[in-house]
């Protein structure tokens, strides 16, 4: 058994595939995962946020849940066994929708993953573009001011580009460049 631990041990904390992920179909699933995985880490970011400014972690899942609920989700009476599904639900299913679409365009423009620090400056620029979209294009569009309201926030666009598009970034170089050397 020590051969076996030692030989786990050797290969790193990441498990990698034996041929690099370098087509439209294999980097749209693998956006998919980095999509979730950037959601749960930018959740984290923004429950330890609102708790800090607010005293209550639920704020993001309130703000997601009410596209859904409408704004009574917005009220902190309102039932968090109503708002946390249905804000996770919301939040994980554009994460995912991101992820996809950000591996399709890694696919599509090979540029964009050329490197480590291509691959990391395009998902801190597509953060930047998911957060304008959302923040100043979607909400307006559909008159969900609370978000409107925050839309210039610093807080909103560092979880958007540090916690949510360099993580698709960071996730998908390692996966699209396994087997490489790195």
């Amino acid at each position: 058994m020590p051969g076996r631990v030692q030989e786990r041990a050797a290969k790193g904390p990441w498990p990698r595939d034996p041929e690099p992920c370098l087509n439209l179909d294999c980097l749209v699933k693998r956006g998919i995962i980095a999509g979730i995985v950037a959601g749960v880490i930018e959740d984290i970011f923004f429950i330890v946020v609102s708790w800090a400014a607010t005293g209550s972690p639920f704020g993001g899942a309130r703000a997601a849940s009410a596209i859904i609920l409408g704004t009574k989700a917005l009220n902190s009476a309102y039932p968090l066994y109503y708002v946390l599904p249905v804000g996770l639900a919301v939040h994980f299913s554009i994460a995912i929708l991101c992820g996809a679409v950000f591996g399709a365009l890694v696919a599509k423009i090979p540029t964009l993953g050329a490197s480590l620090w291509a691959f990391l400056f395009s998902g801190m620029v597509y953060g930047l573009v998911v957060w304008f979209i959302n923040y100043h294009i979607i909400a307006p569009l559909f008159q969900w001011t609370w978000f409107t309201a925050n839309a210039n926030s610093p807080i909103a666009i560092v979880g958007h580009v540090f916690f949510f598009g360099a993580i698709i970034a960071l996730y998908l170089h390692h996966y699209a460049r396994a087997g490489e050397a790195s």
